[in-house]
């Protein structure tokens, strides 16, 4: 653990910028300070040091005309390869979406298809229904009104 001098000094900025940073998101909610009461110093674990020189990193990159990092080109490498695989799986889904949108459209044309073919015998049964019931009321019609009310019935002289 170190004082927020020490690390100053390493990194070469004053005790007031590394404060001014730390009160700053994302520092101020990612880095507990621990004070010590008899010198009154604030202690920063090693993890804290890490971000606070990271942020300080970042923050050279553009001061005095200085070269990126070897950090910050691998980011920037590690970063263009996140977005190039990101590209392919976005490449990928839509090829995906777009065979079910085909196979979708092809249901649905079956589905019509399917409720033609049902619309059509429903209506070949309907009018099937209809002769039939036309041949009966012509068979009741010919059978005058004694043949019907004492007549045998005709299921029972087929059988």
């Amino acid at each position: 653990m170190k004082t927020i001098k020490q690390i100053a000094e390493e990194i070469g900025v004053s005790k007031q910028a590394i404060h001014k940073r730390l009160k700053c998101e994302p520092l101020a909610s990612r880095v507990n300070l621990s004070t010590v009461n008899r010198q009154r110093a604030s202690l920063i674990d090693v993890d804290a040091e890490k971000l606070i020189k990271e942020a300080f990193e970042w923050g050279d990159v553009n001061r005095d005309n200085r070269q990126p990092s070897i950090k910050t080109d691998n980011l920037v490498d590690v970063l263009q390869r996140e977005l190039d695989a990101k590209n392919r799986q976005i490449s990928d889904l839509t090829e995906a979406l777009a065979a079910a949108q085909r196979t979708i459209e092809s249901d649905r044309q079956t589905i019509e298809s399917a409720q033609r073919t049902a619309e059509a015998a429903q209506a070949l049964h309907a009018a099937t229904v209809k002769q039939y019931l036309e041949m009966d009321t012509v068979k009741q019609r010919d059978r005058g009104f004694f043949g019907r009310i004492f007549g045998k019935k005709e299921n029972s002289r087929e059988a």
